[in-house]
């Protein structure tokens, strides 16, 4: 069927249930725009306002790569109380919220504000979906904390690279 993707998603995961997840927004075209700096802070600031718009967002590990992010996000089953205020908010009372609505809302977010400095009004940014991994356990938790850590000085093989030199990738490095 032409214009049809094969979805990469877990089937029949509910991915506005609490869980663990490991991200990757890559930039369309693999364009190398994310080594501006100015760029970069627009995104990390983004990223980190997340749990202010979605309460049940915690951040953890995070980095900006030449043409991709890499980050591990946990969505609570319920809002974070430290956040509102209140001592227990119950699912009823959460706004909606689901892992491809809060990607959707960073990606939409930071391509407004990097394309107004750029000058670049409408353009595409970021690669159409972007790439997850429901995390099962802690020491594969652990594993891609090391992962991201690492990922900056492995640039030259990571497979994002469109200058790189190996074919190394997150999920050989992770259980290779």
């Amino acid at each position: 069927m032409p214009g049809h993707r094969r979805s990469i998603r877990l089937r029949g995961y509910d991915y506005s249930q609490g869980g663990v997840y490991f991200l990757t927004v890559c930039v369309a075209g693999k364009r190398c725009l994310l080594e501006d700096e100015a760029l970069c802070r627009i995104v990390e600031e983004l990223w980190e306002s997340l749990p202010t718009r979605y309460p049940r967002v915690i951040l953890d590990a995070f980095v900006i790569m030449p043409n991709h992010v890499h980050g591990i996000l946990f969505l609570s089953p319920r809002i974070c109380a430290s956040r509102t205020g209140e001592a227990d908010v119950g699912a009823a009372h959460e706004p909606p919220s689901s892992l491809s609505m809060i990607v959707g809302y960073f990606k939409m977010n930071a391509a407004k504000r990097i394309n107004a400095h750029r000058n670049t009004s409408g353009a595409r940014l970021w690669q159409r979906g972007f790439y997850e991994r429901v995390v099962r356990n802690d020491d594969e938790l652990f594993r891609i904390r090391e992962y991201i850590a690492s990922n900056p000085k492995s640039w030259a093989s990571d497979r994002e690279n469109p200058d790189r030199v190996s074919d190394r990738d997150i999920y050989s490095w992770l259980y290779g």
